[in-house]
């Protein structure tokens, strides 16, 4: 069931036995989730202990979308749509270089006057694993059951949310495009805040990717695995989520 608040569209819905709280925003239309305080070890995801993992603890809980940006919602706040695979409204956006990224959310800002930006590696990781589960993709289940891939993607993006949500009501954070996030790259996850927010020392010129997508083998789809490109290029299996701030 669902409220108007203050403007917005607040509510809960059922994933597994779990209820996700959800608001949604009206300028764009996306679905926001509550992802729970907490804390983990940033870089684990089974009980197999890692030297490049590292404790990072989320002092309150924060609002990530429910989906990747679409076509729709990017050409909405943009006024163009520079995904190579057009093939309808709700296909996640892709071809957008990081830099794209930020000059959306600097426009979708000024329109709504609500404040969005792109989540933290360690806050990507920790929602993509049900907040801090130990599971080596965002969700549970055959992984045909909750990513797009090379093995059943038919080489092509598919539109968000057709397959199996994570825990906390997340879609396609293993699969389907790659996910831009704020961090800068860097080889190993040492210099991460513990506080969970994004790391800015490193390699700014180029920033992290997460998530794997419709383009790659299962080994690349994993809630740990990490990728960078240069933050002025793109590719036509990248995208981006968003974390609205409340």
């Amino acid at each position: 069931m669902f409220r108007v608040v203050a403007a917005w569209l607040l509510g809960c819905c059922m994933i597994g036995s779990a209820a996700a709280e959800s608001v949604t925003e009206p300028t764009t239309g996306m679905t926001f989730v509550r992802v729970p305080a907490g804390c983990f070890q940033f870089g684990a995801s089974s009980s197999e202990s890692s030297p490049d993992s590292k404790k990072v603890c989320f002092s309150k809980d924060f609002w990530m979308s429910a989906y990747e940006v679409t076509q729709e919602q990017y050409r909405k706040i943009s006024g163009e749509n520079p995904s190579g695979s057009s093939q309808g409204d709700r296909y996640p956006v892709e071809r957008v270089r990081w830099f794209d990224t930020v000059a959306f959310i600097n426009k979708l800002n000024s329109k709504s006057g609500k404040t969005f930006r792109l989540p933290s590696e360690a806050e990507w990781e920790y929602a993509a694993r049900s907040g801090g589960k130990l599971q080596q993709y965002a969700g549970t289940g055959e992984l045909d059951q909750i990513a797009w891939y090379m093995r059943n993607s038919k080489y092509t993006s598919h539109p968000v949310g057709e397959k199996r949500a994570n825990d906390l009501g997340l879609y396609d954070m293993s699969g389907n495009v790659w996910e831009w996030v704020q961090d800068c790259w860097n080889d190993t996850l040492a210099g991460t805040p513990e506080d969970g927010s994004a790391n800015l020392k490193g390699n700014c010129t180029t920033r992290v990717l997460r998530g794997g997508s419709w383009y790659d083998a299962e080994t690349m789809l994993t809630t740990t695995g990490r990728l960078w490109n240069d933050a002025d290029k793109f590719d036509n299996n990248s995208g981006f989520r968003l974390i609205l701030e409340r």
